[in-house]
């Protein structure tokens, strides 16, 4: 009898702890809604609820002319994966021959810390959130 309370009760703390770890990923889809810039301010990333997405780099002058490195567009997020997935699709089409447009980013939420992760840009970000959703 002994044994079967144990096993019970070895099964029940870890499906608690399933639960509780699929918990945590499964609301980065939420969590992630708001703005998120880097520790000095120079990149920001933008989320809405809706699926929209917005990434602002600041700008750089080009022969006097400033030119915004911002991208907006749409994005899906596939808490399945370990890490998450972010998938982003640009709103306008982006002329550069040696970058995907559709980028993937891993991301991984974890002590108020999002890192955003894109191998096709060979980038890591590791954002805080300044705001939420307006």
């Amino acid at each position: 009898m002994k044994k079967i309370v144990r096993l019970v009760a070895v099964m029940l703390v870890a499906a608690v702890m399933v639960s509780a770890f699929a918990g945590c990923q499964a609301s980065l889809d939420k969590a992630i809604i708001g703005k998120w810039t880097n520790a000095d301010n120079t990149a920001s990333v933008e989320f809405k609820e809706d699926g929209t997405v917005t990434f602002d780099f600041g700008s750089v002058t080009v022969l006097g002319f400033p030119i915004e490195l911002k991208a907006e567009g749409t994005y899906t997020i596939d808490v399945e994966k370990e890490p998450a997935e972010i998938k982003f699709v640009p709103d306008s089409p982006i002329n550069i021959s040696f970058i995907d447009i559709n980028l993937t980013f891993t991301a991984v939420y974890e002590d108020d810390v999002l890192t955003l992760n894109s191998s096709d840009l060979d980038i890591t970000l590791s954002l805080t959130k300044v705001e939420e959703e307006k």
